[in-house]
């Protein structure tokens, strides 16, 4: 048994099947995103990755 804290892009992706989403509503949880990285080195893959699917759900 667990539970965990989803940003609601990845909640939509999960399994219902295997899976309860639950929004939370109240209290309204409200973000800031930073990231940083060391500019001085080449982005692995998985940064790069992660890094497109930021840029496509903050452009919407």
């Amino acid at each position: 048994m667990g539970i965990a804290l989803l940003p609601e892009y990845y909640a939509r992706k999960i399994n219902p099947d295997t899976f309860a989403a639950v929004p939370l509503t109240e209290p309204e949880i409200c973000w800031q995103l930073t990231m940083a990285w060391k500019k001085h080195q080449r982005p692995t893959p998985a940064l790069r990755a992660w890094l497109d699917i930021v840029r496509d759900e903050f452009r919407k």
